[in-house]
């Protein structure tokens, strides 16, 4: 999982894969305990998904965040050619699976 920020995070929506984005913040709890599964989920993917990490403390991504409406964290937004394929808030890693899953 790469970490992205600021106007690159429009630029990776024109991967020719699936992008998956991590929307996270240092002080989120639940955000550090998904984190390490996540990571893992991005590493067995990779070859259909690029995921990005996302950090709503960084400043040069308020304007990410407010296009995706990101309200709370962890948030996840699945894309496929700009668009989004669906939304998970909180850290539900099954529902993110399956969201991977019915997209594959």
């Amino acid at each position: 999982m790469k970490e992205v920020s600021g106007d690159d995070c429009f630029r990776v929506l024109d991967d020719s894969k699936m992008v998956l984005f991590y929307f996270t913040a240092s002080w989120c709890g639940p955000c550090q305990r998904i984190y390490p599964m996540v990571k893992d989920l991005s590493e067995k993917i990779s070859e259909k998904v690029s995921c990005y990490k996302i950090s709503i403390d960084d400043d040069d991504n308020s304007e990410v965040c407010e296009k995706c409406q990101i309200k709370s964290v962890p948030t996840f937004i699945l894309f496929k050619n700009r668009s989004s394929l669906g939304i998970i808030n909180g850290g539900k890693l099954d529902e993110l699976i399956q969201l991977i899953k019915n997209n594959l």
